[in-house]
């Protein structure tokens, strides 16, 4: 089932109201995921703001293909953008809003690992996915968003219950879906707004704020490699800066990381 919600596009495309974020709302209750099919719809012309919303994903996806839990009670939705550039600030940016909202609607204490995870005491609460057109033609992009919000940990398959939260472990109360994915839209237009105008250095200043990864020691999983390192930096791009252990300083712009955890 799928509701179509439509608004008046602003009057100059390239003009992006805060206010238009989500106005335009394609509601589901189950997707393969809402990347794809924001995609598709982005490729048809979707205009930049407009957001897909599921109940459910039979193949939600984070990075590298792995797969995204998605059951009923998670929050999963995905807004199209049209960026000039910079594509890889967008899980920077979007990392910050969703652990902004968290933090200010429910006062726990969310923080971010690079690049695209938001965490609460460790577990991850959120994550994000950002994808962007390989065609010809106009350029777009979608960021995905998948937050734990009423599936509780205990309800997770077994494998995940030691990695995972939701907001609902640790507020006891069922959050409105539609509510806080406006919550978290808004505080993603503000931000996305100073990766418009190129004010890449306030992006970069607010993810630091919310993580407590640099000056730890991490384990990088890039591709087949693995290795620890200490997390020295984020530059403007939204690459990570780390130091190996022979003292060389690598820029990762894809890879996994963890904290360190003695033996």
């Amino acid at each position: 089932m799928v509701n179509e919600c439509h608004t008046s596009a602003p009057d100059n495309p390239n003009t992006l109201r805060p206010s238009l974020f989500g106005t335009i709302l394609i509601r589901f209750e189950m997707v393969s995921s809402t990347n794809d099919v924001a995609l598709r719809l982005a490729g048809r012309g979707l205009p930049e703001g407009a957001v897909v919303l599921a109940k459910t994903q039979r193949r939600g996806r984070g990075r590298h293909g792995r797969e995204w839990f998605s059951p009923t009670g998670g929050m999963f939705f995905s807004i199209v953008l049209r960026p000039k550039a910079l594509i890889s600030l967008l899980p920077i940016a979007a990392g910050v809003s969703t652990a902004r909202a968290i933090r200010r609607l429910f006062h726990l204490e969310a923080t971010l690992k690079w690049p695209n995870d938001v965490t609460v005491k460790g577990r991850k609460i959120a994550g994000i996915l950002a994808e962007s057109s390989t065609a010809t033609g106009p350029s777009y992009a979608v960021v995905g968003f998948g937050v734990n919000a009423n599936n509780m940990c205990a309800s997770m398959p077994p494998n995940l219950r030691e990695h995972v939260t939701s907001i609902l472990d640790h507020v006891k109360s069922k959050v409105d879906i539609e509510w806080l994915m406006k919550e978290i839209l808004d505080e993603f237009a503000a931000i996305y707004s100073q990766v418009r105008i190129g004010n890449h250095v306030s992006v970069v200043r607010e993810w630091k704020k919310l993580t407590n990864m640099l000056g730890q020691r991490i384990i990088v999983h890039d591709g087949e490699n693995l290795f620890e390192a200490i997390a020295l930096d984020l530059d403007l791009e939204g690459a990570l800066l780390v130091q190996t252990e022979n003292g060389a300083v690598r820029r990762l712009l894809s890879g996994d990381v963890s904290l360190h955890r003695a033996k």
